[in-house]
């Protein structure tokens, strides 16, 4: 938890969601069947535990959303609760349409401590929703799987010419966005890297992008969230 936050108890609103949340426990726990997955840091700063949301999506909607964490303050577990009910039926590529409005509408009003962790939550079903993308995009037809252990070579893409058609592939997937791969981390994927290792690079490169749409549709961060993120470095551009 932030220094500067409150106890649960502080606010009405939030100990009402979290007793209900915790008795039901409808969005709580890793589902049996999944697609898509992502993860960030609880309380970057303060704690090693991260936040993580699992998606079941059925051609790109979204038909179910769960979340674990098994160290986070409540806020940001309420915050991922309230997500996985607005991420349910929506589909992916409007994950970013989410609004505090929404998060608040869902509480039963405005809590101020709630609304800085609303950002966190709507940033991991941002790269959740990348994860799918991604895994779609590398499939070779509508009936066949994805496993994220599988290495990029093994789909075909080896090579200057493998290198070539992913960039291609995904750089074209996702041209609203601006993704830009690196070559020389291209390179790697197509020699060792895995399906995995190739959606979080996706992920990483379109966080900041996708932390000022989350800002902009009012949702903030943790102090501790910002603090992390300016003494990490960048991503690494395109080379």
């Amino acid at each position: 938890m932030d220094r500067d936050e409150p106890p649960l108890s502080h606010s009405p609103l939030a100990v009402q969601y979290y007793e209900k949340m915790m008795e039901e426990r409808r969005h709580i726990g890793r589902p049996e069947t999944f697609n898509a997955a992502a993860h960030v840091l609880a309380c970057p700063g303060r704690s090693t535990d991260h936040i993580y949301l699992y998606l079941h999506v059925k051609e790109s909607v979204i038909a179910e959303a769960r979340w674990l964490c098994h160290m986070g303050d409540p806020w940001i577990m309420i915050a991922g609760d309230i997500a996985c009910g607005l991420l349910q039926g929506r589909r992916v590529e409007e994950i970013l349409n989410l609004s505090l409005a929404d998060f608040e509408r869902v509480l039963g009003g405005p809590d101020t401590v709630i609304a800085h962790h609303t950002g966190a939550a709507a940033l991991v079903a941002y790269k959740a929703g990348l994860d799918y993308t991604v895994k779609e995009a590398l499939k070779s037809g509508p009936e066949s799987r994805i496993s994220p252990r599988a290495l990029i070579q093994e789909l075909g893409y080896e090579g200057r010419d493998g290198q070539l058609r992913l960039k291609r592939l995904l750089e074209g997937r996702f041209s609203a966005e601006g993704l830009q791969l690196p070559r020389a981390r291209l390179e790697s994927l197509c020699a060792t890297g895995s399906v995995q290792d190739l959606s979080t690079l996706v992920q990483d490169l379109l966080e900041a992008r996708a932390i000022d749409r989350i800002r902009a549709g009012g949702m903030g961060f943790p102090r501790s969230f910002d603090e992390a993120r300016g003494k990490a470095s960048p991503a690494q551009g395109p080379e």
